[in-house]
């Protein structure tokens, strides 16, 4: 009887600490994730899908609701939304950030510091771009996943722009931060709008060119109806990227954790793939509609990039965090002999 007792309780002991993991076991961490663009854009539908698929890879643990940029908070307030709950996670640029802190600028834009989007991405993987970034966002309650391939920005523009000096004088949209004084180290006058006001000022004339996207998104936000020039100027190479609440993350299990950074990086280069793509399929759209495709000469690039290297070298001296991470670029430039 005693061992009966005995065997009972150890029975039931067992059952109540086996409980709890169970229910964590069979947990579903549902997350609404706020992304940069209306919903109807391919970059959205094909994070959305990308989500589909995390979900079944995950037996149905996570599950990602997608939303549209602004449909519950403004785009630079969504970091803001996951330190209150109201959103787990965001689908979108630190450079809306950077009135937090600087160095979210610099985390997310490179402007000419790399000679393509490739070599920017090398820098988060290889360069310690991903740990810098997980710093930073981490003092404001969040975990910087990883970065999401997307190329190089071009200047949608009313007049042609053959170099450097041609941007002097001319009016050009630019968001706050380091592209606007790029522009402006570089003689240009700057008109600081938000994205949805650029067609608008373009078809008016309130500015000649615009800091916009790469060519299928600038097509498709309707930017040659009212332009005929393209510029490749190496000015923006703009991160996109994932990002979750710090309780969201660490309420993950460490094999979770491991599986979203997997197949986060598996998403980014099915990003590359697509853009590689559609990008040679909307530069030949668009020369059908007229438009003229410039890119500038090498060393118009480099002179970009030393306007780029006096501007990080202003912010370091202001701002710790920002010195950090741009002495992590310079060693990474170094090593592929993009600076001496």
């Amino acid at each position: 009887m005693t061992i009966t007792r005995r065997m009972t309780l150890a029975t039931a002991v067992a059952a109540s600490l086996a409980a709890p993991a169970i229910t964590r076991a069979q947990a579903k961490h549902q997350w609404r994730v706020q992304g940069y663009l209306p919903a109807s854009f391919t970059e959205m539908e094909m994070f959305k899908a990308w989500g589909e698929e995390l979900k079944g890879k995950s037996g149905g643990q996570i599950e990602i609701e997608l939303l549209p940029v602004g449909a519950v908070v403004p785009v630079t307030d969504t970091l803001d939304a996951m330190r209150s709950g109201v959103l787990a996670g965001h689908f979108t640029g630190s450079p809306y950030f950077a009135g937090k802190d600087p160095a979210f600028a610099v985390i997310g834009d490179t402007l000419a510091a790399y000679e393509n989007a490739a070599q920017r991405d090398r820098w988060f993987e290889e360069g310690g771009g991903t740990a810098l970034a997980r710093k930073l966002y981490a003092r404001f309650g969040a975990h910087y996943v990883g970065n999401v391939y997307t190329p190089e920005e071009w200047l949608p523009a009313k007049k042609p722009l053959y170099k450097l000096e041609d941007l002097r004088g001319i009016k050009i949209r630019a968001p706050q931060g380091t592209v606007s004084e790029l522009f402006r180290r570089a003689g240009a006058g700057v008109v600081v709008l938000p994205f949805t006001e650029v067609f608008n000022a373009l078809d008016s004339g309130v500015i000649d060119a615009s800091d916009a996207a790469w060519i299928d998104l600038n097509d498709k936000l309707g930017m040659h109806k009212v332009v005929k020039y393209e510029i490749y100027a190496r000015h923006s190479m703009g991160a996109i990227e994932f990002v979750v609440a710090q309780p969201r993350w660490n309420a993950l299990s460490a094999e979770q954790k491991r599986l979203v950074e997997t197949e986060l990086r598996g998403f980014s280069r099915k990003m590359k793939e697509h853009y590689d793509r559609v990008e040679i399929g909307a530069m030949q759209r668009v020369q059908a509609q007229g438009v003229t495709l410039i890119r500038w000469a090498p060393e118009e690039y480099v002179k970009v990039r030393q306007i780029l290297l006096a501007i990080w070298k202003d912010m370091s001296a202001q701002s710790a965090s920002v010195k950090e991470i741009v002495d992590s670029h310079l060693a990474f430039m170094k090593k592929l002999g993009l600076s001496s």
